[in-house]
Formats: C-alpha cells, structure tokens, sequence
C-alpha cells in the first residue's frame, strides 16, 4: 500500500480477508493498519523500505487483521451514526 489516500478502502479490505497490510506511514493507513498486529509501515516509497516492512509484517495475523477490519464494518457505521443522531437529538 505505498499510495496516500485519505482513507484507503483497499486497505480495510485487506484486513478484512486475513491479510496483513505493509503500508506506507501516512494518510488513511495510519488509522487501518496497526503495527506489528495487523501489518507493518514504511516511511519511503522505495523497494528496500518496502521488503524491509514486508520481513516486519504478522505472521498468522489473519483473526487480529479481520477484527481490526470490523472498525469500519456497516454494522459498526450504523450504530454509531445512530448514537450520533440520538445525541444530537437529546441535546435540542
């Protein structure tokens, strides 16, 4: 994942498969990936950066990628849109 996106929805559904991300460190990967637990970063786009974050990738992360993924599961955004909605409702 060596593009800056502002979310990185490639990325979500990586983890949603099982599969570790090796990210570049900015934009959206930084609230996806966690490092050491669901993949791992590179600061530069360059191929020996990237091998380098590839060697430091989980191992058999496949359960903590899928559980990182239900971050931004349809479920999890309704229920929150929803207790935003009733907050603000509340409130008036």
């Amino acid at each position: 994942f060596p593009q800056v996106e502002d979310f990185g929805i490639v990325a979500a559904e990586a983890l949603a498969c099982g599969l570790p991300v090796v990210a570049r460190r900015d934009g959206g990967a930084l609230d996806i990936v966690r490092e050491g637990v669901t993949g791992a970063f590179f600061d530069t786009p360059d191929p020996r950066a990237i091998i380098d974050a590839a060697a430091r990738c989980p191992r058999h992360a496949d359960e903590a990628c899928r559980e990182g993924a239900q971050r931004f599961s349809d479920d999890r955004f309704a229920e929150a849109m929803t207790a935003i909605v009733r907050a603000a409702l509340t409130r008036g």
